[in-house]
């Protein structure tokens, strides 16, 4: 099952976020091009996705028909999506865009989604988690989980 949790990094003077060990075994499970994209992600977060899930993401981004309201979607995550190597000490340079547009600075907090990481600013990430709180009990009920 791998890594789960959350983890705190911090992005250096150059814009760049050190991807930790666990979590590069994590996203380049059986990709071997050693190359992540990263983007917008779904909830106020930016996603860092390996190549084989970015070209699954799009494929089925584009299968929908070129509406208006489906182009903002596609050029969300498409339209800002950069494709990047990690360098040998496993950092990646984010866009100076992104990491203003979500209000990143030097501190980030990381976690795992089922396919990607998910990068948010500390803030974001625990107005997030309240937002979640405020609606858990009734979600956990529609779902009917069970253990």
């Amino acid at each position: 099952m791998g890594y789960s949790g959350q983890l705190t990094y911090s992005i250096d003077s150059d814009n760049r976020l050190m991807i930790p060990v666990k979590l590069r075994d994590y996203i380049f499970n059986d990709d071997k091009t050693k190359k992540i994209t990263i983007t917008r992600g779904f909830d106020r977060n930016l996603m860092i996705v390996n190549q084989e899930g970015w070209e699954k993401f799009k494929e089925n981004l584009f299968r929908y028909s070129r509406t208006t309201e489906y182009r903002k979607i596609i050029n969300w995550f498409v339209g800002v999506a950069e494709t990047m190597d990690i360098d040998a000490q496993g950092r990646i340079k984010i866009p100076e865009f992104l990491l203003v547009q979500f209000n990143i600075k030097k501190h980030v907090i990381i976690t795992k989604d089922k396919n990607s990481l998910l990068v948010w600013n500390p803030d974001i990430y625990t107005d997030y988690i309240g937002e979640i709180e405020s609606t858990l009990n009734k979600n956990l009920d529609d779902m009917k989980l069970s253990f």
